[in-house]
């Protein structure tokens, strides 16, 4: 350098360092002129001493101090904190036979660094070593390992690879990547502040990058400026693991080591430090970036404990006009002296700058955005009062016309179910009491139940005689109510409701079946051991043929043709005419023993033979159950290893997962007791509580397990499927974008059932028939009006358990198609097969009118779950479950009316809900330009 230029060097930074800092740089523009070399070579001077003159506050704890400023610099260009001695490796010197030296970058307390190309990969790399005099501490060099240890874990866009660690001629050194850029420090001294478009883009960037640190169960401890380096593309990168480390393992003196001028109240005491120890720095870091200004300023230890403790720093406001109050909140909160009331994680603080779509971002960065970043996406708005409203009639609509629907068209409707549980448990009783006698029970169970045969029979005739409405009569019994006597307490095998076959027959009990007029179907009586009870008498079958509404005379003996389901020793058969409309033939079989009717039941051309079904082959049903089983197995423990891969890598949604499993838990043991038989003895009643505690543990754990295994997939794949879904589980029922989904859920849901309406009626039309439209029937619900609102949270569970099958679907069909519309047209043709199976199965006559119909299924299904979401794919499948399976129907000739009214006043309380919470807060018939309304 020639000497007059390095004079003019000299006397311009002499004089620049004497000016106070905001004034430094204006004033060396001022001095240098266009003269653009000298200006350059005092900035970087200045810059170099800066970094030496700030106070002890600036270097971290275990590093020394070193003097910066020198009489004479012979190598000015160098960004070198000792400007009195030259570079210890020279350009093109190899070290470690892998790495070429090609200059000196910079020098500090904890270290030179330099850039090499590694030869080996032919790749520009950084080496950051320890100095020479630290060099044979092992504290230092346990240190320097740990950094390498600790960054290598962490993998992220704003974060700086860290490689490896190596070694020539006893010097140990950190090979990572080398980055073009300048670090925050520098750059805030040179220009004072960001603006405040650029502060936030880097902000957020920090916090993706700080957020990918925590994730790895680490804590940084020393994100400051001088840490922040803004490569040559913008981009912020979090450097410098030397004091990083696992919360769990950080104690002692280990948790006062960092920076004081960035460390957090409880982190500069030596209290217990956290993520929120790190969100503290944070909030300094930030205020230093829109300010461009330290949030605290000390003179000593002590002053910046004081500050630190018990100061609040200036509103940032006050330096900066027009800043954004929403990065002044989150600021004040990251600065909060109380951890608690600081961002849950540097995701939240994120979220909370203004502008943008943190979510996009954070997928285009690769990052797999949290419960917490989803849920608190960009809200487009509220829904306007005319949106509103129409969504909400167009659901009243459609949910009107399928009730409507289920009265004349479907079984529930066309049966005359007149006689309530209550009143059909007295006909069987009198039945038993008559028929039977003997002792009293130790208690009695009843509960509705179907039968499909008769529609399989009819589906078998020919269509002119297929009159469905025949329903109307009593008879045949397309439905029967059954009723159980036990002399002892004995549970169901697989349920928690008893029928005619659950538990299996047990000595001294006895069964009835009764059609739903209360007339016999059926009589067992289980002979009690050694004939106890029983004596020779003569069997009155007349009573029996009497109680089931047949005329004796006009049936004829027979040979018997079948095997009663017990030891008997009378057998007899009979046959004879059908009551009803019907113009079919009715067999009765009876057995007794010692002059005891055991067995009584009259038999139609639509229903099986007790006998054939007893001895039917169990072996295709035996090697079905078995390989359930077995696909169950692996599903667990394949849910088993994702899970706690997710959750001990913090990317699972620990928290969600917990919440739906407490939610279904909850409903599904309500839903449980509500639908289970119950008795008046403690002793009788634990092992049917203790059963349903057991079966319901076992299933919200499934439930739990395949959340935390799966969702973490959703959100990186297709986050915008749980926005809404995430906001609840996070209590957030209020949010006007919940209320959108479940108003379009339910007309979705509604229209599901309507679609399916209307293919039947066209066909029957068609067809020239008048055929009831489904069987679909949870009779349970029947039972009582708590049975029907248990019956209702298990639409709940229902709904929730296939919204999860199909989300995880259609994300999987991401995977496999990449694109979105792929993955959605993909999902409604398997929706459409699969719905085109069921009509055909479920239909003796298939009509092209059932295709269309199952492409409109399957479209809506994939439009609900890929537009709208989780949340309104649940109310899809609920409010469908409702009208389509649940005692729906508005007749008061009914006895089940009340629940009738129960239930569609649950459906439209929860319509009512989303329709007012989707205007968020608003008033409901306010102005359209009040607020913009959502897209759907």
């Amino acid at each position: 350098m020639e000497k007059k230029n390095w004079e003019k060097i000299k006397e311009v930074f002499q004089e620049a360092v004497d000016r106070p800092k905001s004034e430094i740089f204006d004033f060396i523009r001022e001095r240098c002129g266009d003269d653009e070399s000298v200006y350059e070579e005092v900035v970087k001077l200045v810059e170099a001493a800066l970094d030496g003159d700030d106070d002890f506050m600036e270097e971290s704890a275990e590093r020394e101090h070193e003097d910066l400023l020198a009489d004479e610099f012979s190598e000015p260009t160098r960004l070198s904190a000792d400007t009195g001695r030259g570079p210890e490796f020279g350009p093109g010197q190899i070290l470690a036979e892998r790495y070429q030296i090609v200059g000196l970058v910079g020098r500090g307390g904890m270290g030179e660094v330099y850039r090499a190309v590694d030869t080996k990969l032919s790749q520009t790399v950084a080496l950051k070593f320890l100095p020479a005099r630290i060099e044979n501490k092992s504290e230092m060099l346990a240190r320097f390992i740990a950094e390498v240890r600790n960054a290598r874990r962490v993998s992220h866009p704003n974060v700086c690879r860290v490689f490896d660690i190596g070694e020539d001629d006893g010097r140990h050194f950190i090979s990572m990547e080398f980055i073009e850029g300048d670090d925050l420090s520098r750059l805030l001294k040179r220009i004072g502040r960001l603006p405040s478009d650029k502060a936030t883009e880097i902000a957020r960037q920090i916090c993706f990058g700080l957020n990918a640190i925590h994730e790895e169960g680490m804590l940084h401890r020393d994100l400051k400026p001088a840490n922040v380096i803004i490569d040559a593309n913008g981009r912020a990168r979090i450097t410098d693991f030397g004091i990083a480390g696992f919360e769990e393992e950080i104690t002692g003196l280990e948790l006062r080591v960092g920076t004081p001028a960035y460390m957090s109240p409880e982190q500069i005491t030596g209290r217990e430090v956290s993520k929120q120890s790190d969100i503290y720095s944070l909030g300094l870091l930030l205020y230093e970036i829109y300010t461009g200004k330290k949030a605290f300023e000390g003179g000593s230890y002590e002053e910046l404990l004081e500050r630190h403790q018990s100061v609040q720093p200036t509103d940032p406001s006050t330096f900066v006009e027009n800043l954004d109050p929403l990065v002044e909140k989150l600021i004040k909160r990251c600065l909060s002296k109380d951890p608690s009331k600081r961002p849950l994680s540097a995701v939240d603080a994120a979220l909370a700058l203004p502008g943008g779509d943190p979510l996009k971002m954070a997928l285009e960065a690769g990052e797999t955005p949290s419960p917490e970043m989803i849920a608190a996406a960009p809200k487009k708005g509220v829904l306007s009062p005319k949106l509103a409203i129409g969504l909400f009639v167009a659901f009243l609509i459609a949910f009107g016309t399928v009730i409507a629907l289920n009265g004349p068209y479907k079984v529930i409707g066309l049966m005359p179910l007149e006689k309530s549980r209550e009143v059909l448990d007295e006909d069987a009783k009198k039945i038993s009491r008559d028929i039977g006698g003997g002792r009293e029970p130790f208690f009695r169970a009843s509960s509705f139940q179907f039968d499909s045969g008769y529609g399989a029979y009819k589906g078998k005739l020919k269509k002119e005689i297929r009159n469905w409405n025949i329903l109307k009569n009593p008879q045949p019994a397309m439905m029967y109510f059954a009723y159980r006597e036990f002399p002892e307490f004995i549970s169901p095998q697989d349920s928690f409701v008893y029928s005619l076959s659950n538990p299996a027959d047990l000595p001294g009990s006895t069964t009835i079946k009764l059609d739903i007029s209360g007339k016999l179907l059926q009589y067992i009586a289980d002979p009690e051991p050694h004939g106890r009870g029983m004596q020779e008498a003569e069997v009155d079958w007349n009573k029996l043929f009497g109680y089931a509404g047949l005329e004796m005379a006009n049936f004829t003996s027979a040979k018997p043709s079948f095997v009663p389901p017990m030891y008997a020793d009378d057998i007899r058969e009979w046959s004879g005419p059908f009551p009803g409309p019907e113009d079919v033939k009715l067999r009765i079989e009876a057995a007794s023993l010692r002059g005891k009717p055991t067995y009584f039941r009259v038999v139609a051309p639509w229903d099986e033979p007790v006998a054939v079904a007893a001895t039917k082959s169990d072996r295709f049903d035996e090697a079905a159950t078995m390989l359930t089983i077995l696909i169950y197995i692996l599903i667990v423990c394949i849910a088993l290893y994702l899970a706690w891969r997710h959750i001990k890598s913090g990317r699972g949604d620990f928290r969600g997962a917990i919440r739906l499993a407490a939610f279904f838990f909850v409903l599904h043991f309500v839903a449980q007791f509500l639908i289970a038989t119950h008795f008046p003895s403690i002793t009788a009643e634990l092992p049917v509580l203790s059963a349903i505690t057991g079966y319901t543990l076992i299933r919200s754990f499934f439930v739990f397990l395949i959340y935390a295994a799966l969702e973490p997939f959703v959100r990186r794949r297709w986050p915008e499927l749980v926005i809404s879904w995430s906001r609840v589980l996070r209590g957030e029922f209020k949010d006007p974008l919940v209320g959108r989904d479940i108003l379009i859920g339910g007309i979705a849901g509604a229209v599901h059932a309507l679609i399916i309406n209307g293919a039947s009626l066209f066909r029957d039309w068609q067809h020239g028939i008048s055929a009831t439209l489904s069987s679909d029937l949870a009779t349970g619900a029947l039972n009582s009006s708590g049975a029907a609102f248990g019956a209702f949270l298990e639409a709940i569970l229902s709904a929730v358990r296939f919204m999860l099958i199909v989300l995880f679907l259609i994300v999987l069909l991401r995977v496999v198609f990449k694109k979105k519309l792929l993955a959605e047209i993909a999902l409604a043709t398997i929706t459409c097969v699969l719905i085109s199976l069921a009509f055909i199965l479920g239909s003796s006559t298939f009509t092209p009118i059932f295709l269309v119909g199952a492409v409109l299924i399957g479209t809506l299904q994939a439009v609900t779950i890929s537009r709208f979401g989780a949340v309104a794919h649940v109310v899809f499948y609920l409010v469908f479950f409702v009208v389509w399976t649940l005692p729906v129907v508005i007749d008061q000739n009914k006895f089940f009316f009340a629940e009738s009214l129960m239930l569609c006043g649950l459906v439209l309380a929860l319509a009512t809900y989303g329709f007012v919470i989707s205007r968020g807060g608003e008033s409901i018939f306010g102005n359209d330009h009040e607020k913009p309304g959502l897209e759907v």
